[in-house]
């Protein structure tokens, strides 16, 4: 985003970022693909955390889905902590195209049930990304295979919209400088069949998962 690049002095190469991410992404996508515009976290928070609004939010996401628009079938909204943040770009992605739209938050899981870092609940975000008519609701990070197929199991009571998920590879274990995700392929790819056993229709996976993972992931779809 564009509040992400400013902090690094590189805000002034937004086009030229997402102009080339789009020409090597076309170039490596087989025809009757899909290329997926994925846009997440501004890594800014409001009030009293932070000092973000709402409005600076949008700004920055409107600037964004504009320049992927052209280039993409649909936009992926994820790794939000906050219903806020992703409230601002889901109204700035419609504000410049009428694509659809994957929304996904990423939880904690609490001792009074699964919620973002800001405090809202599970039900109030499912509730929210209703209100807001997105495509797809979602959750992806922070939490492991499953611990996600738990939070499948309740969004299921919540909404009727297609669900995504794409958790963690389970837990990080940091030694020196370097993390590692120690979760077996194996063990990750059987809870991600659980999800799509009782009707989860996107699966993926995020941080600790690699090519060898989606390869997995992808052989098991292929079987069912």
């Amino acid at each position: 985003t564009p509040i992400n690049l400013k902090r690094h002095h590189l805000d002034g190469k937004i086009r030229e970022i997402i102009e080339k991410a789009l020409s090597n992404i076309q170039r490596a996508c087989p025809s009757g693909r899909l290329i997926v515009g994925d846009i997440g976290p501004t890594g800014e928070f409001r009030p009293p955390v932070g000092e973000a609004s709402s409005e600076e939010w949008q700004s920055s996401f409107v600037t964004q889905a504009k320049l992927l628009e052209k280039g993409v079938d649909l936009f992926h909204v994820e790794t939000i902590s906050d219903i806020k943040e992703i409230q601002a770009a889901i109204r700035g992605i419609k504000e410049v195209s009428n694509k659809p739209i994957i929304a996904s938050i990423t939880y904690k899981k609490t001792k009074r049930g699964f919620f973002t870092i800001m405090g809202d609940s599970l039900e109030q975000c499912v509730n929210v990304l209703e209100d807001e008519k997105v495509d797809v609701i979602g959750s992806n990070c922070t939490i492991g295979s499953k611990n996600m197929l738990e939070l499948s199991k309740i969004t299921l009571d919540f909404t009727v919209l297609p669900l995504s998920v794409k958790p963690n590879a389970g837990q990080p274990r940091i030694e020196g400088l370097q993390t590692f995700y120690d979760q077996p392929i194996e063990e990750f790819v059987k809870d991600i069949h659980e999800m799509i056993k009782i009707g989860i229709k996107i699966v993926g996976g995020c941080c600790g998962t690699s090519p060898e993972t989606i390869r997995s992931i992808r052989e098991l779809i292929d079987s069912l």
